[in-house]
């Protein structure tokens, strides 16, 4: 059953990735994106966009073949206001950049 994963470790975000049929290690990608803040990659960010033309030209063949998990992963996974627009994206890396500002 996937639950929602902010706050656990990589290797829960690579478990889930696993159940929800996305390769292994994307879930290590969404961990990054979600525990760090960190600027995904085209294909992740068409995913957490809601960019359905854009993730399936910068898919792989793996992630290509595995786009409902990827929909699935982002719903029950990760935080709501972390991924569904470009702009929740947009705001969840801008508050990733004001705290290490003001580390």
């Amino acid at each position: 059953m996937l639950d929602l994963l902010h706050g656990q470790s990589e290797a829960a975000y690579r478990a889930a990735a696993v159940e929800a049929g996305i390769p292994e290690r994307m879930g290590s990608a969404y961990y990054e994106y979600v525990e760090y803040r960190a600027i995904p990659g085209d294909f992740l960010r068409a995913v957490l966009t809601n960019n359905l033309a854009g993730a399936v030209s910068q898919a792989d063949v793996q992630n290509g073949q595995a786009l409902v998990g990827h929909v699935l992963f982002c719903h029950y996974c990760l935080p709501a206001e972390s991924c569904g627009s470009a702009e929740r994206v947009k705001r969840w890396l801008s508050k990733g950049k004001e705290k290490s500002d003001e580390r």
